[in-house]
């Protein structure tokens, strides 16, 4: 009966040490993904934006403002990536330049803006290409 009682109280610990292990785990990974998440979300309002011929330059502006602080975020969140840090940090100088240019010139109609939301996702399936 001793033996018994040893071993649930074992496996009751092995579960408690397994649990607080994922959690940390799950901590370490919360702003990278946190990063992405925003970014997500500021480029689909983008989207959104010309998708229903809705791309006043404000709005849009705010979003690439947006885009721009997060990709200083990037770096932070995601090197050393294990891979190739040299190619993740060209990447994450191209998104930022990506969010320069369109802050520098803001599109006046959702053609313009089409072609900024293009470049956009051309800067971001570059990155998630080599690196999911």
């Amino acid at each position: 009966m001793r033996h018994v009682l040893l071993i649930l109280v074992g496996i009751l610990v092995g579960a408690l040490c397994t649990l607080a292990a994922m959690n940390a785990a799950q901590r370490a990974n919360a702003f990278p993904r946190g990063v992405m998440a925003v970014l997500g979300h500021h480029s689909g309002e983008i989207r959104r934006q010309v998708a229903n011929g809705q791309c006043e330059a404000d709005g849009a502006q705010r979003h690439f403002v947006a885009v721009r602080r997060l990709a200083d975020d990037l770096q932070p969140a995601f090197v050393p990536t294990g891979i190739d840090d040299a190619l993740f940090l060209r990447y994450s100088d191209a998104l930022r330049e990506v969010a320069d240019r369109a802050l520098a010139n803001p599109a006046a109609d959702c053609a313009a803006l089409g072609e900024q939301l293009g470049e956009l996702g051309g800067a971001c399936q570059a990155c998630h290409r080599d690196f999911n």
